[in-house]
């Protein structure tokens, strides 16, 4: 009798542990990198194998990083903190409003002293003090001191192997070393180089140099921009009388300067626009398509289509300027992975295909699987929110990770999820957040350990 009791006490104290676990305890052991144990209030994504986190209210609470592995290589104590790729690994720190720097071993490099921080470029970041704008390396050091004016944007900097800054108003170029290359000469409108020729200005007119300083192409435009593709966009007039074409670096025309507004060529095509409807043109200065759209921002091609709106509507058309999905949605976003997510007015989203097929159904609004935010695929997978109601009647909302065939291959059940980004995404559960690997996702699922 009394072993009965004590088996039925055992019993009720495994059924009470199950009830506790989370409700995808069959598979975490197979999907996760680190489980669900970190108390942290909010995450980022994985930068050079390390993230951003931040204990205590989400207004106010200090920031750290962690590695792969959860461990923290930069304590919670900062008022905020910034990793950037293609730096070497620096992690960028902020406290009482002055910067600065740790590398990927949490070993700190430098003392805080700078005023802000901008973008990396060839290896090196910028950054600014006293007024004053230079870069640093990996290890911390102002190879370029923090001696000239305002700082370049990214885009203007474009690529290459010189650094484009201002000293007395005047652009000049300098090596990584800290080397002047081409000297202080070019007016502000300066571009840095980019496929081996730099917009510059003399006067006030625009031309294009190369890495010797030598003038490629005639300083005879108001405003030329960086070359991209093979191709540059060049203005004459301002404002209200511009018109816009496109050159190649041989200084020919491809098009005629008789656009209203043009914007750099993506994968093989550029939006140009007359009046006040956009189109696209081709490498060939060929327009694709009737000037009948307006253009969504930053609207480009991407695995071929390129995302357009007419009449408020949004759908797809393809190289060849043919709308091969029709203008019918609220919303819609560029193709990636094969998949693009688009909106119905009844504010539901689902993923359509190429062809416009429905992959990943839309599903009506308070109905059990609506899902209202549906972001872009990373490595296949993309983190969503699904709402509904509960059999009492109540809305529920719960986060979980679909892949583009809109099979639910971590299910529903967090807290929170996010997109995955270096093969590691985080999830928070029972308010503590773990890290899912996505090669062992892809494993469980090859398994059949997810279903």
């Amino acid at each position: 009798m009394e072993g009965d009791d004590r088996v039925k006490r055992l019993a009720a104290v495994s059924l009470a542990l199950l009830l506790l676990l989370p409700a995808c305890w069959l598979d975490s052991k197979n999907i996760w990198a680190i489980e669900p144990k970190l108390t942290y209030e909010e995450v980022r994504g994985f930068t050079d194998g390390l993230a951003a986190v931040q204990r205590g209210d989400i207004i106010g609470g200090k920031w750290g990083v962690v590695n792969a592995a959860g461990r923290e290589v930069v304590p919670c104590v900062y008022d905020t903190v910034r990793l950037y790729e293609g730096s070497g690994g620096l992690i960028a720190v902020r406290l009482d409003g002055k910067w600065g720097f740790y590398d990927q071993k949490g070993r700190e490099l430098s003392s805080r002293i700078y005023d802000d921080i901008g973008y990396v470029f060839n290896g090196l970041l910028n950054v600014e003090r006293d007024g004053k704008t230079g870069f640093i390396n990996a290890s911390g050091t102002e190879v370029i001191p923090c001696i000239y004016q305002f700082r370049l944007s990214r885009e203007a900097m474009r690529d290459g192997e010189l650094f484009a800054v201002c000293l007395d108003y005047k652009i000049g170029f300098m090596n990584a070393a800290g080397e002047e290359v081409l000297p202080f000469q070019y007016g502000i409108l300066t571009r840095g180089f980019s496929e081996g020729l730099a917009a510059a200005g003399q006067g006030y007119k625009m031309g294009y140099i190369d890495k010797n300083g030598q003038e490629v192409i005639p300083f005879i435009y108001d405003i030329a921009e960086s070359f991209s593709e093979g191709f540059a966009v060049v203005q004459n007039g301002y404002v209200s009388n511009k018109q816009c074409g496109f050159i190649d670096k041989a200084g020919n025309e491809i098009t005629p300067l008789t656009y209203d507004d043009a914007r750099p060529f993506q994968n093989g095509f550029a939006a140009v626009r007359r009046g006040e409807k956009w189109s696209f043109v081709d490498n060939t200065g060929n327009e694709i398509a009737p000037f009948i759209y307006e253009l969504p921002y930053d609207s480009n091609f991407n695995e071929g289509m390129a995302v357009v709106c007419r009449d408020g509507k949004y759908g797809f058309i393809d190289e060849t300027g043919k709308e091969v999905i029709p203008c019918t949605y609220e919303r819609a976003d560029a193709f990636c992975d094969g998949v693009a997510a688009v909106r119905l007015p009844e504010y539901s989203y689902g993923f359509i295909d190429k062809t416009g097929r429905e992959i990943i159904p839309f599903d009506v609004y308070f109905k059990e699987s609506y899902y209202i935010l549906a972001p872009w695929f990373n490595e296949g997978y993309a983190s969503v929110q699904r709402f509904g109601k509960i059999d009492d009647g109540e809305n529920w909302l719960a986060y979980g990770y679909i892949d583009t065939s809109g099979k639910e291959v971590v299910p529903f059940t967090y807290d929170m999820t996010k997109p995955f980004s270096e093969g590691l995404a985080w999830a928070k559960q029972d308010g503590k957040w773990g890290i899912i690997s996505l090669e062992k996702l892809q494993k469980a699922t090859e398994q059949g350990v997810l279903k």
